[in-house]
């Protein structure tokens, strides 16, 4: 299995450790351009894994494999629109895009236009509908009807937000059609030429029947993620732990359910080793719109750069 890597950050560093300790992987070729990073990475691979042979560097994507199995896009936003441009030219079979997957709403429209048109399957990394907990969780809805999601501890909301609006829609099986931003603090990402913002974010979901609301909170963040979940059979607490690496479900009648909470890392291997899986993922074309309606809400004063075509958020 021949494996392109878009960008190798800390992200992209992440997705070629479960690559190489997936058995399945043939070649891993890494789009990096800036040597620092290359360099420091792949001291840390050497460190942690010894030398690897099946992986090599190039500076550009006309270099890379055709028809390669799957590309993992890991670089900032403002590169995923040429990233993706030639990778479908590529013939690459699978493409799993970060997110926020585009920071332009024209190249939304353009990814929109070019991915319905190609071959090859483009998935948002948004995992946590894959986490077993969840999945548990969703199958507990199925016959429940959920009327409020308030999830504190959403740090970084402008990168956070996507995760945690495509689990809504996983559990309530409603789709996202309103959605606002209220920050009430705006800093520099740990990402350089991009801001992130801490605060609320209000999303309105609805399906036939009835309508949803979701509240994201930055506050009360102490490495947990605490989500109430109000549905007509009581309240459900769903707590992720991350120092302690667990998931713990609360039903209403104090039934506890626990269970891994995954790294990327350990992800990454999954999807390859179960290609099955990844297409469990949603495709950009069904996360579209949250990336949409996320740039649309966001202040222009604050979050739109000088040239009026992108929002500076990754």
């Amino acid at each position: 299995m021949d494996v392109i890597v878009c960008g190798f950050g800390n992200l992209g560093f992440r997705h070629v450790e479960g690559l190489i300790a997936s058995e399945v992987i043939k070649q891993i070729t890494i789009v990096e351009i800036n040597d620092t990073t290359f360099a420091r990475n792949m001291e840390r691979v050497n460190k942690l894994y010894g030398y690897k042979k099946n992986i090599c560097r190039v500076s550009s994507l006309e270099e890379c494999p055709i028809n390669a199995n799957l590309a993992i896009v890991a670089a900032t936003a403002d590169c995923r629109a040429e990233h993706l441009t030639s990778l479908l030219k590529l013939g690459t079979q699978k493409i799993l895009l970060e997110k926020v997957p585009f920071n332009s709403l024209a190249e939304i429209k353009i990814a929109l236009l070019s991915t319905k048109h190609s071959n090859s399957i483009v998935l948002v990394n948004t995992p946590r509908r894959l986490y077993s907990a969840y999945i548990m969780v969703a199958k507990l809805f199925k016959n429940i009807s959920i009327q409020q999601i308030k999830i504190k501890g959403v740090t970084d909301l402008a990168t956070n937000s996507m995760h945690f609006l495509d689990l809504v829609d996983f559990l309530s099986s409603k789709k996202l059609f309103k959605l606002e931003t209220i920050p009430d603090n705006i800093y520099d990402s740990k990402r350089s030429g991009f801001v992130e913002f801490s605060g609320k974010v209000v999303a309105t979901f609805a399906n036939n029947r009835n309508e949803l609301e979701c509240v994201l909170d930055s506050s009360n963040s102490h490495g947990e993620i605490d989500l109430t979940i109000t549905t007509d059979r009581g309240i459900f607490n769903v707590k992720e732990k991350s120092s302690q690496g667990t998931i713990l479900v609360v039903g209403p009648d104090k039934t506890e359910y626990s269970d891994k909470l995954e790294m990327q890392s350990a992800l990454t291997k999954q999807y390859v080793l179960r290609p099955e899986l990844m297409c469990q993922l949603p495709s950009f074309c069904d996360i579209a719109k949250t990336n949409t309606l996320l740039l649309e809400s966001l202040p222009i004063d604050t979050f739109l750069s000088k040239d009026n075509q992108r929002y500076r958020i990754t």
